[in-house]
């Protein structure tokens, strides 16, 4: 074990944990509060996210695309907020904490009785999206990219499935996959993971971007209903908001990728 490992670990683990210590609209605030100073600090990652806006069609400007990415770190810092509190959810409490529009298109999907692949992006708090539907009482496997750090992939994993996910490693998870649609189970995967040459590339935001094709080869061998489910956080409770696509929209990742383009691409999260 590399002693970065046990300090990145132990870093999450007191981070989550104060997080979770506080009420959820407090634990939000201080959230973006850490992401406002990791914004000033992360000068690495600023400067890219603001080379990447500069280069697509979402450009607002230096001004404009500083806002953006100054947001972006708040969002991600209300995430690890929320994140924290997700083991605590509950069926009952559910309804609190996230509000699910278009439901009623999984469902439908599940009906065919081939089960449901969604497709998820790294937009507003994806983690929610499976955590919801595993409580809303949808049998729910998740695609996970193991993290490099063990110890953090442990962590994760299990609040993840503290709300009634399976989690399914890349790597190792077509079978799983294929079994999980083929019992009318409900499977979701980040469908926006750069994966350079092996990939296919889709127009994103006005640039060629690399996407996996994995999971449009997946509905297409089990014949299932593929949905997207974005995710948007909203003023005022419930914080975040997940909404089903109107119909399936089947397993083009040209389809997926014109979802996460304008007109939000401007902004991409609330502040």
């Amino acid at each position: 074990m590399k002693f970065r490992h046990l300090f990145e670990w132990l870093a999450a683990r007191a981070a989550l944990m104060v997080f979770g210590f506080l009420p959820l609209s407090l634990s939000c605030r201080v959230g973006a509060a850490a992401g406002w100073v990791a914004f000033r600090l992360d000068r690495k990652h600023r400067r890219l996210a603001l080379w990447n806006l500069s280069q697509s069609s979402a450009n607002a400007g230096p001004a404009g695309n500083r806002e953006i990415v100054r947001k972006l770190y708040r969002h991600l810092g209300m995430s690890a907020a929320e994140f924290a509190h997700q083991s605590r959810l509950t069926r009952e409490t559910l309804g609190s904490f996230v509000a699910i529009e278009g439901e009623e298109h999984v469902r439908a999907g599940l009906k065919k009785g081939r089960g449901v692949l969604i497709a998820v992006a790294h937009f507003g708090n994806w983690e929610l999206a499976g955590a919801a539907c595993a409580l809303s009482g949808f049998d729910v496997s998740v695609v996970a990219f193991p993290q490099r750090n063990p110890l953090a992939d442990r962590l994760i994993n299990g609040i993840r499935s503290a709300s009634g996910q399976r989690v399914l490693l890349t790597g190792e998870a077509a079978k799983p996959v294929l079994k999980a649609l083929k019992a009318n189970g409900v499977v979701g995967i980040l469908a926006d993971q750069d994966v350079a040459e092996h990939g296919v590339f889709v127009s994103l935001l006005g640039r060629p971007a690399s996407t996996a094709h994995g999971p449009s080869i997946l509905a297409h061998r089990a014949r299932d209903a593929a949905d997207r489910l974005p995710v948007s956080r909203r003023p005022g409770p419930p914080p975040p908001g997940l909404r089903a696509a109107d119909p399936p929209v089947g397993g083009s990742r040209r389809r997926h990728a014109a979802g996460l383009g304008p007109p939000d691409a401007r902004r991409p999260v609330s502040s």
